[in-house]
């Protein structure tokens, strides 16, 4: 039975903080200097208003600091987004949320849904509380919507609301967007009398964005994130699927966004390949129904293969049971992942993509060395889970090659996203540390952990008197300006400027 204090992870946070002097116990590396920020949901209830799902609370950034003298500094603020100012404004929610429909929406006449039928974003929320995404050096707090909002990275103060890629049409957008040299790429999903997976590349937030590849399909499958190689992107579509015309029906049905996904085994799962050179779809993979919120890595072998790693679940369980009623229930059994390696043959389309199974036990919010991304890799690191009734009470080092696994934990303490930051100069993979930030239920303390990524041993952490939000993706920014800034998709590849295709071997 789940563990009641651990509800407290997803207790409201009614106020922003600034500590300027955060207690260090142990030593921090004397090349780690930069800031830590993490975004997600965090106020879940006003005014006895309450949002059902965890994914819908208005977001919050944290910022852990450690400066030039190794002092460490922490401020948190809210997003003060539209969907926040407003919420506050009116003492109760007010925007549509992924999981939650605001309660002023059932008390609109005919003719205001009508209205709502025609808009271009009927999923209207800007309240960007999933993922942070660096395009040069501008920060911008993302979510499924297209709305998105722009921070300071030094205060952390909302800079501007704006629709992100607004040349490119579509109303819900992939959480995660992959970096590469020459920019960003995401997927936008249009919906409509069919679907389209539009995706897109993005050089800065200056430029308007191109459109690679439009893909029609007759049902829309819920994507969160992809995958990207030197060459292919890769869109893996799940069985948990809505109709085109779905997301236009939406204003007349009361349901939130989420709830028009249905899961369809029979359908099973195709994965869509776009050649990002000739900017074409040029391959769909079948395979039998899985789910995944998360791709690991993946990379192009020899022979035409490209092989795909993802944290993989049987069905789409795993997003109902995010909702608060089901977190908070003391009958709480969560469903785990395991770690697949897919290969995909790009000349023998007709055949299921056929995987095998890396690791049997739970991993998420996986974290790699950047440096491989795109490339052949031995480590993962994840937040683990002990048992089914834990949300994440500890943090593995994976060798993909062994399947052998290092674990740091601590009682009654659970750990958010990790990021991996590499030692400067260093040639070995897991040659760095790993990064993220820590709550103690018990002490309602939090802190920053940094491990050394290769045995997973302390090194440091940063306290603070009292509870952050659990929180869900975020970034590492360094000090030093030509150091690499380190997200969950850091450092992908750009595309081969030629018409032939690189491969590299597996050792």
């Amino acid at each position: 039975k789940m563990d009641t204090n651990m509800w407290s992870l997803f207790g409201s946070i009614q106020e922003e903080k600034d500590y300027d002097n955060v207690e260090v116990l142990g030593n921090i590396p004397d090349w780690l200097r930069g800031s830590f920020i993490r975004n997600g949901p965090a106020l879940f209830e006003i005014n006895g208003h309450k949002v059902n799902h965890w994914f819908d609370g208005l977001a919050m950034l944290f910022k852990f600091t450690i400066h030039a003298a190794g002092n460490v500094t922490f401020k948190s603020r809210f997003l003060k987004s539209n969907s926040y100012n407003q919420a506050k404004a009116h003492g109760r929610f007010t925007t549509n949320e992924f999981g939650t429909i605001a309660n002023q929406e059932s008390k609109k006449s005919f003719w205001n849904k009508l209205s709502n039928f025609f808009t271009r974003e009927r999923f209207s929320t800007d309240n960007a509380g999933v993922t942070i995404v660096n395009y040069k050096n501008r920060y911008v707090a993302h979510t499924e919507s297209p709305k998105s909002v722009e921070f300071d990275p030094e205060t952390l103060d909302t800079v501007r609301l704006f629709r992100i890629a607004d040349n490119i049409p579509g109303q819900i957008f992939v959480a995660h967007a992959h970096y590469g040299n020459d920019g960003v790429y995401s997927i936008c999903v249009l919906f409509g009398k069919n679907g389209h997976y539009n995706v897109f590349h993005a050089l800065d937030l200056t430029e308007p964005a191109t459109l690679i590849c439009s893909i029609p399909t007759e049902t829309v499958g819920y994507l969160h994130s992809f995958a990207m190689t030197a060459n292919y992107i890769i869109i893996a579509e799940f069985p948990y699927t809505a109709y085109g015309s779905d997301f236009f029906i939406q204003p007349f049905t009361q349901a939130p966004y989420i709830e028009h996904y249905k899961w369809k085994p029979d359908q099973g799962t195709r994965f869509l390949i776009i050649d990002k050179i000739s900017r074409k779809h040029v391959s769909t993979i079948k395979a039998p129904a899985t789910f995944c919120f998360h791709h690991i890595n993946a990379f192009e072998d020899i022979n035409n293969k490209i092989v795909l790693d993802m944290l993989c679940y049987p069905d789409a369980q795993s997003i109902h049971q995010t909702k608060l009623d089901y977190i908070s229930s003391l009958e709480t059994q969560h469903i785990s992942s395991e770690t697949r390696r897919y290969t995909l043959l790009l000349d023998e389309p007709d055949k299921l993509a056929k995987y095998e199974v890396l690791f049997t036990k739970h991993l998420e919010m996986p974290a790699i060395n950047y440096d491989q991304n795109g490339q052949y890799y031995k480590y993962l690191w994840g937040v683990m889970r002990s048992q089914p009734d834990k949300i994440s009470d500890g943090l593995q080092k994976v060798d993909l090659e062994s399947g052998e696994a290092t674990t740091w934990a601590e009682p009654n303490t659970y750990a958010g996203e990790a990021l991996f930051v590499p030692r400067p100069g260093a040639t070995k993979e897991d040659d760095g540390v790993i990064i993220t930030s820590c709550i103690d239920i018990e002490k309602h303390i939090s802190f920053l952990i940094i491990l050394n990524a290769a045995d997973m041993k302390e090194l440091a952490r940063c306290v603070i008197p009292s509870q952050v939000h659990y929180g869900l993706h975020g970034i590492w920014i360094p000090l030093d300006p030509s150091a690499p800034v380190i997200s969950e998709n850091q450092a992908g590849p750009s595309a081969i400027e030629s018409s032939s295709h690189s491969t590299s071997t597996t050792t």
